[in-house]
């Protein structure tokens, strides 16, 4: 019994370190391009594991996230405007630019 909850331990530490790095890349416009691209945005088990990842969202697991904007496109990819658009290279760039100007700017106001 002491093994299974040992494994059981480790199964749980690897998915949430999977999870986690996988959250985090969504702040990438690079990589939501390449998502896109490659029409993981347009499968729809792959959309239900992003919706899935939400939990994300909650205070008990955002304390580990280096970047808190993935948190922004987790949600907007269950939009599938959003989802089409990234397909479009100066819309990717747009969020780049964006992306750049709050690092920049945004961040220096507070």
């Amino acid at each position: 019994e002491m093994e299974g909850e040992v494994a059981r331990s480790a199964e749980e530490h690897m998915r949430f370190s999977v999870e986690l790095e996988l959250v985090q890349m969504l702040a990438s416009p690079t990589y939501l391009q390449f998502l896109a691209e490659h029409l993981f945005l347009d499968d729809p088990d792959f959309v239900a594991y992003l919706e899935y990842l939400q939990y994300w969202q909650t205070p008990e697991y955002t304390q580990f996230l280096m970047y808190p904007n993935c948190l922004r496109f987790l949600r907007l990819l269950q939009h599938e405007t959003f989802r089409a658009a990234l397909k479009r290279p100066e819309f990717v760039t747009m969020m780049h630019q964006q992306q750049g100007f709050f690092w920049q700017y945004g961040l220096a106001t507070k």
